[in-house]
């Protein structure tokens, strides 16, 4: 699975690709991500996140494809959200 870093933690994507998200004034996209050390609850829970990233300025999705939308490597925040059970792959 992708990972990504933020602030000095790394974080392992979810569910798939990002998707986009927000206003049509402040579009962003968004996926669910686990934090690499973070650890598992006797029943399987652990903190869930959500993963932001803007979208470049000089990004044209009439003519570029999704890949090029944002700095993948570069997200603009990472946000405590849910809860994860990965033996369950169920987000609450």
């Amino acid at each position: 699975m992708p990972k990504v870093n933020y602030e000095g933690k790394t974080y392992t994507l979810i569910r798939g690709d990002a998707c986009l998200t927000g206003t049509h004034e402040n579009p962003y996209y968004e996926a669910y991500a686990i934090c690499d050390t973070d650890t598992a609850d006797e029943d399987g829970w652990q903190p869930g996140y959500t993963v932001k990233w803007e979208i470049l300025e000089d990004y044209n999705p009439e003519e570029q494809e999704e890949e090029y939308a944002c700095d993948w490597d570069e997200p603009m925040d990472v946000l405590a959200t849910c809860e994860y059970n990965a033996t369950e792959d169920r987000i609450v």
